[in-house]
């Protein structure tokens, strides 16, 4: 597992022109990428604490089966060769905001935002391994999932402020607009053409799946 990396940048940008105009964007962006474990602490108290997890076969790989009257995997097996796990996330934020002052009684502002989230997890088992029986060899399974959140949203809006004697009146008309979407993806590859290769287009047995 090479663990966790993450990377941001963000970017904030005011403006005034004199007494009218005023200016204001901001932009955000992360991205993260995990080697997910393949394994958890629970899954060693399954043996006994007499059985070698350390003990390796011919290949130099760990042994599958490290207990003979047992029939649980190996987790050290699972983790450095059976299963490959990788999430990547990324968030993108974008605001936006101005306010124009036409006289001294009125004013318009607009707001704009804009959010993206989104999430790619690849599940990866190679072909020609020892599988979970400690004797049958893998066919290769690659698993591609996708997955984001897309939203913008904004308003628009005029305010007409005036003094009236000790009265301030405010009077404000304001528009909204707002949008969602939710796309989902999953593809599945079995069965490798070729060993060791991490693509989908490998596999001779391949499904996708969506929804929107």
């Amino acid at each position: 597992s090479e663990g966790w990396l993450q990377q941001n940048f963000r970017v904030n940008v005011d403006h005034r022109r004199g007494d009218k105009l005023s200016l204001g964007i901001s932009a955000f962006h992360s991205r993260a990428t995990e080697d997910e474990p393949a394994i958890s602490w629970a899954d060693f108290y399954a043996f006994d604490p007499d059985v070698n997890l350390l003990r390796r076969s011919e290949d130099g790989r760990f042994v599958v089966l490290p207990d003979s009257a047992s029939a649980a995997v190996n987790p050290l097996y699972r983790q450095e060769t059976l299963q490959d796990w990788i999430s990547i996330r990324g968030r993108t934020l974008l605001a936006g905001n101005m306010t124009y002052k036409f006289t001294r009684q009125l004013s318009a502002r607009a707001d704009f935002n804009y959010d993206r989230s989104d999430q790619l997890f690849e599940n990866f088992v190679p072909a020609g391994i020892v599988g979970t029986n400690g004797q049958d060899l893998t066919t290769g399974t690659f698993e591609r999932e996708t997955d984001f959140v897309e939203g913008v949203n904004g308003t628009v809006g005029l305010t007409w402020t005036d003094r009236f004697g000790q009265f301030t009146p405010r009077v404000t008309g304001q528009g909204t607009f707002r949008r969602q979407t939710n796309p989902w993806t999953e593809s599945i590859a079995q069965n490798f053409s070729v060993a060791g290769v991490r693509d989908l287009d490998v596999g001779q047995n391949r499904n996708v799946s969506s929804a929107y």
